[in-house]
């Protein structure tokens, strides 16, 4: 007997997202994370985490979403600690802001959080990521380059990111 493998939705958003008008890739998200949306926002990638959480929280409440939590990491015993396993098993949806790839490998990966996001995922949890939340979903990730050179093959940086089941 073959187990059918649920998994969620990957709504990968390349970077500046339209947060302001008519929010068509933020709203789609919403939807897909179900008519009782329960989402947590994990902003790790940012240096100004409360700003950036605070930005998308009032984001998701205008689209009707009023079940949204900040998971605020800034080292990685955060991400171990039950508190944020259950911020994940609680959630429909798991939104990972912009700023720097590195800093949610390099916080995250590996840890309990990480472990939950995929188990969940694989239950049908949405993922989704804008900029550097979307950049570290696939298993290789790129880490830098420059842009004039960065369609060369072999001119741009890249390092392990957080691999998603789906998104090689």
């Amino acid at each position: 007997m073959t187990q059918s493998l649920i998994t969620g939705p990957l709504v990968i958003v390349g970077g500046s997202e339209d947060h302001n008008e008519e929010r068509k890739i933020l709203r789609e998200f919403v939807n897909l994370s179900g008519p009782d949306a329960s989402i947590v926002i994990i902003t790790v990638a940012s240096e100004s985490q409360a700003e950036v959480g605070s930005r998308y929280v009032d984001v998701f409440n205008r689209l009707g979403c009023d079940k949204v939590r900040v998971l605020t990491i800034n080292k990685r015993g955060d991400a171990n600690t039950r508190g944020a396993v259950e911020a994940i098993e609680n959630a429909t949806g798991v939104f990972f802001t912009g700023g720097n790839q590195l800093r949610i490998t390099r916080l995250l990966g590996g840890t309990k959080l990480d472990t939950a996001l995929h188990r969940q995922h694989e239950r049908g949890l949405v993922l989704a990521g804008t900029s550097a939340g979307a950049a570290m979903m696939p298993t290789l990730m790129v880490t830098g380059g420059r842009a004039e050179t960065a369609f060369r093959i072999g001119i741009v940086e890249l390092g392990s990111g957080m691999g998603s089941s789906v998104a090689c």
